[in-house]
């Protein structure tokens, strides 16, 4: 009888069970089941989707959709041991936790009153090993939960407080690549205020690296200096000595008391033999210097009120100084290159000569020998870069020595060989009052008056007549240089993975350099403010420029200074030759 009736039977159930085109994702089986053990309970292995097992399950089936459904689930429970089911559901089908799951997650846990403190960490470190992404939210958490775990032991305290303090670290540097390209210099800096202040209560502070990532996208001259300070007070405690410098309105901290640095007690030549630049936190924080110092260089700062590349340059040498690390040849190259470049003709000598002192010294600190000693036979300071670019830095025909007596002095040379019989002192804005950073002549030559004496920061040069221009002067000044390259050692120092070879080729490089301003009377601009233009002073040549408009004419006509004798141009030729026979 029910042979004959299929049709009247089959209209009763709905197309959607028995036909797979016809999706129910309503529908709490799977069609690849066989129809025996579709009814068994439980009917769902899963409380949220399905486990595929057709072809078009499987294409209608995706992890995100998944995690989608998941993660909604999750956030609408009421109550943790809920979410804990689901949570372990996840696991299972290897279903990702998104961030304000674990968020939600977390605080739930946190405020869960039946869980230990441990567990709280331990769900944390399940979820990113899952592969949920923290945040700041999740950081701040687990802040607040290891505020309130006291009664642990102190390792585990220990364990906690670095991962937390690496968990600020990573956060700060995405923080950093999430707002680069937006260019929100003020929003940027008070999201590393925050960063700072919660691993200050952590004892810790942001790491070197993050800090030269964060200078190498700052647009702002003025907040860079900023950071640049409040990175040397992440350094030391709040109460820790510090000095006023009023021009930058600033307390710079003396951090060197605080670095890590290897034991002055052991024995001498133990000491010198097992050393490495890494036994020396000085390194990191003068790498933090580098990166402040080659923002200044990469590109053009947007500030409201602009500020001088010099103006930069001295804020943070007076920082650098008053901070008493010791000082890296890396450092000290990059910032005689930004002397080596600058369009300042009247300072241009005292901030090369400044410098070189600086780095002959190896630090600012005063009692730091043994120190300084220990970090000269592990660090070559003044190198081939250094004494390269000091040397290109230079106007050649400065009344002022080249290479330093042995009390680290520049002298003048003697009256006979100086360009002017007078010297001007002037004083520019913003360049910080101490007794270290201008270059002095603590004992002036006898031919000279003592009111020559050079003790200030900014010497302006009347303009040179040709008499001052002699072999005599340049052979004193050339062996003045081969001097300088003989006590610094830049040829002679032996070759290591962070000092090659090459860098003792830019010795030759500023020497070449130093001939060809000798013999063009020009530097690298050849604009209204370089060496040899109307405006410079320092200009080696006869004819009067006058007006600036001729002097202009006159330097696009010329090639080469004009005035000189022959016998001076056959010894300035004389030298190159000389130059590349010890090149080769």
């Amino acid at each position: 009888m029910f042979r004959w009736f299929p049709p009247f039977l089959a209209t009763n159930i709905p197309r959607s069970v028995w036909d797979p085109a016809q999706y129910n994702p309503n529908w709490p089986d799977s069609y690849g089941h066989e129809i025996s053990s579709r009814r068994e309970w439980p009917a769902r292995k899963w409380s949220v989707g399905l486990e595929p097992r057709t072809p078009r399950e499987w294409l209608q089936f995706s992890y995100r959709n998944l995690a989608y459904a998941y993660n909604g689930a999750l956030r609408a429970c009421q109550s943790l041991p809920s979410m804990l089911l689901l949570y372990k559901e996840m696991k299972q089908r290897g279903v990702k936790v998104d961030v304000d799951t674990m968020n939600v997650l977390l605080t739930r846990a946190a405020r869960y009153e039946h869980i230990r403190v441990d567990d709280i960490f331990l769900l944390f470190d399940e979820l990113t090993s899952l592969g949920a992404r923290a945040d700041l939210a999740a950081a701040e958490t687990l802040h607040i939960v290891f505020n309130h775990s006291a009664a642990m032991p102190l390792e585990w305290r220990e364990a906690r407080r670095r991962q937390l303090i690496d968990l600020y670290n990573d956060l700060a540097l995405e923080e950093i690549e999430r707002l680069t390209p937006h260019h929100v210099d003020r929003l940027l800096m008070e999201q590393m205020r925050r960063y700072r202040n919660n691993l200050r209560l952590l004892d810790a502070g942001l790491r070197p690296a993050v800090y030269c990532r964060y200078f190498h996208v700052m647009n702002s001259a003025t907040l860079l200096l900023e950071e640049v300070h409040n990175f040397l007070w992440d350094l030391v405690p709040s109460d820790h000595p510090a000095m006023e410098v009023p021009t930058l309105k600033l307390r710079v901290p003396f951090v060197a008391s605080v670095l890590k640095r290897p034991s002055t007690q052991c024995e001498a030549s133990h000491c010198i033999e097992g050393l490495s630049r890494d036994d020396f936190e000085d390194k990191d924080v003068c790498g933090v210097f580098l990166a402040a110092a080659e923002r200044v260089v990469d590109a053009e700062f947007e500030d409201v009120r602009p500020m001088s590349e010099r103006r930069v340059f001295l804020s943070l040498l007076t920082m650098i100084s008053y901070s008493g690390v010791l000082y890296t040849s890396d450092l000290m190259a990059h910032l005689m290159e930004m002397v080596k470049y600058s369009r300042s003709n009247k300072t241009r000598n005292t901030d090369a000569q400044r410098l070189l002192r600086y780095a002959v010294r190896g630090s600012s600190a005063a009692q730091d020998d043994a120190y300084r000693s220990m970090w000269h036979s592990v660090e070559k300071v003044v190198d081939g870069r250094v004494v390269g670019r000091y040397i290109s830095a230079l106007d050649p025909w400065n009344p002022i020595r080249i290479c330093f007596d042995e009390k680290g002095m520049f002298k003048s040379y003697p009256s006979s060989f100086r360009a002017s019989p007078k010297v001007e002192l002037e004083r520019e804005d913003g360049a910080p009052m101490d007794d270290q950073c201008g270059t002095r002549s603590s004992e002036p030559h006898e031919e000279t008056r003592p009111n020559d004496a050079l003790t200030g920061f900014t010497t302006t040069l009347p303009q040179k007549t040709s008499e001052a221009c002699t072999v005599e002067a340049l052979n004193m000044r050339w062996e003045d240089i081969k001097r300088l390259v003989e006590l610094t050692g830049a040829l002679v120092a032996p070759s290591s993975e962070h000092s090659p070879q090459q860098y003792k080729m830019e010795v030759f490089t500023g020497m070449a350099v130093y001939l060809r301003t000798v013999a063009t009377g020009q530097r690298y601009d050849s604009g209204g403010d370089g060496f040899g233009s109307a405006s410079d002073v320092s200009s080696c040549s006869a004819v009067d420029l006058s007006t600036g408009a001729e002097g202009r004419d006159l330097n696009k006509r010329s090639l080469f200074a004009e005035g000189y004798s022959i016998q001076l141009w056959v010894r300035i030729f004389s030298l190159v030759q000389e130059i590349r026979s010890n090149v080769e």
